[in-house]
């Protein structure tokens, strides 16, 4: 047997000790992503992935003694409820104030909880280390709230049990389906039974309000299956398949507990079920998960993945299998309909300073070409809408707004709407100029119209309301 490898602390992990927070703001995410953190647990959620693949949820799969222990533990805190019921108390939508005392139980407990769960596995005091990851993996005690971030503290108390030798790698199907399963079930109990607030929505990111591992891992157990992604929107076609993927018994919870359209209240998963295959559906997922949960700040891991937890715990050998790559990047375009205008709401809210009133959308529904979506590799990124105008007396097309997500930045994506752009001028040649504003503080914009053949002509001052600074100037690319 090698001999454990112990990966070198960081400059900016704790020196000892518990799990802490580290990552305090978005400067520490550069350290973050270079970390051997945040490598392994890539690859974990990779390896469970693999893992998985195909495989139903309701199939036997084998069940080792470290599963059962961490199953029930669960069934443990799931039981703290039944001592901490509902408090009566006004209307209001979120946070019942009992979660608080389910809370308290479970912190007075956590240390025990894991012991039991480690208590065959050498582990050198790791209950100390690991009893934060516990703590966060079901919500916040003071906000009442849950997100994304809880159910990664989650997953890297998972990838921890590993380490220790809790698992081998015959668990990981019973750690993505059986395991990660039922903690869904427990999560989604607790959401349900004391109102919980979802932490960090992410608008057009967000696939559910609460969870996103669910739809990675589940829909890596749909690929090769006869369920079409077409299908998932339509709730009479989810219930007698729901216990086939974590991924179909998430859609099932969401139409559970919203009402409306589906295409109104979970408008991104509405977008992805137009993908054709659950390959290219989990492939896409994997570089949205990175993208922004992980790599956001507030970061995922709220704890800081860089501490001693997971590369720190003596005699561990750490995995030397480097991450997959995860393909290549496919950049294509879409139209933008009445089905997805609220994703384009989304996306200009997150890029441009400026609001845009209903009429704006209502006209881009019917702008044909004038108005696309730009897809990185089956996801949403950016959008470009223009309108015919006027310019020096001659027919021109106006750029209202181009813009791209800025994690998806430097891929081509800005490029590719603008040279959309110019196709459609080249189909029209009675078209002589396509010009735009850009604020006069917008710099990367500026050098990127410049870069493709824009000139500026004057800055127009107080062209924009409410806004600092208020200054435009004109941009100016002549066709002829």
């Amino acid at each position: 047997m090698e001999p454990p490898t112990i990966a070198p602390r960081p400059s900016w992990a704790p020196d000892d000790g518990p799990a802490a927070k580290w990552i305090k703001g978005p400067m520490d995410l550069a350290a973050w992503k270079r970390s051997l953190a945040h490598r392994d647990y890539l690859d974990f959620l990779h390896r469970v992935n693999d893992a998985v693949a195909g495989k139903k949820t309701s199939q036997w799969v084998p069940q080792s003694p470290g599963v059962q222990k961490v199953m029930s533990m669960l069934e443990v805190i799931k039981g703290y409820t039944d001592k901490h019921p509902p408090e009566a108390e006004m209307q209001q939508r979120y946070g019942n104030k009992a979660y608080r005392k389910w809370y308290a139980e479970l912190t007075e407990n956590a240390k025990e909880l894991i012991n039991d769960v480690l208590e065959e596995v050498e582990n050198d005091g790791a209950a100390a280390m690991l009893e934060p990851y516990l703590l966060d993996s079901f919500g916040n005690q003071t906000r009442i709230d849950y997100g994304s971030g809880h159910e990664a503290a989650f997953i890297i108390l998972l990838l921890c049990f590993e380490k220790i030798g809790l698992f081998t790698p015959e668990d990981l199907p019973a750690v993505g389906l059986m395991i990660f399963g039922e903690y869904l079930r427990v999560c989604r109990h607790l959401q349900r039974l004391y109102k919980m607030e979802p932490a960090g929505s992410h608008g057009v990111y967000s696939l559910d309000d609460y969870q996103f591992v669910p739809f990675l891992w589940g829909s890596s157990q749909l690929i090769g299956s006869n369920f079409d992604p077409n299908n998932y929107p339509q709730p009479e076609k989810v219930q007698d398949h729901d216990m086939e993927s974590l991924f179909l018994e998430a859609i099932t919870y969401i139409n559970d507990t919203k009402t409306g359209p589906f295409y109104e209240h979970s408008n991104q998963l509405w977008n992805i079920s137009a993908v054709p295959n659950w390959d290219k559906i989990n492939s896409g997922l994997f570089k949205m998960y990175e993208a922004e949960v992980l790599l956001k700040f507030p970061v995922g891991l709220d704890r800081g993945m860089a501490s001693a937890a997971t590369q720190e715990l003596e005699g561990l050998k750490v995995s030397e299998k480097k991450p997959k790559i995860m393909g290549r990047v496919v950049l294509a375009l879409g139209d933008i309909t009445h089905h997805n205008i609220n994703q384009l709401k989304e996306i200009n809210q997150s890029v441009f300073p400026v609001s845009y009133n209903e009429k704006f959308y209502t006209d881009i529904v019917n702008a044909g070409e004038l108005a696309k979506f730009a897809y990185f590799n089956d996801i949403v990124v950016g959008a470009v809408c223009c309108r015919y105008d006027k310019f020096e007396d001659a027919k021109s097309l106006y750029i209202m707004t181009l813009g791209t997500l800025a994690p998806y930045r430097g891929f081509g994506v800005g490029t590719m709407l603008l040279n959309h752009i110019f196709d459609i001028c080249k189909k029209d040649p009675v078209i002589e100029n396509v010009f735009l504003h850009v604020q006069i503080n917008n710099e990367t914009a500026l050098d990127f119209y410049k870069k493709n053949g824009f000139e500026v002509r004057e800055m127009v001052e107080k062209y924009y309301k409410r806004i600092e600074p208020d200054s435009a100037y004109l941009v100016v690319k002549k066709l002829k």
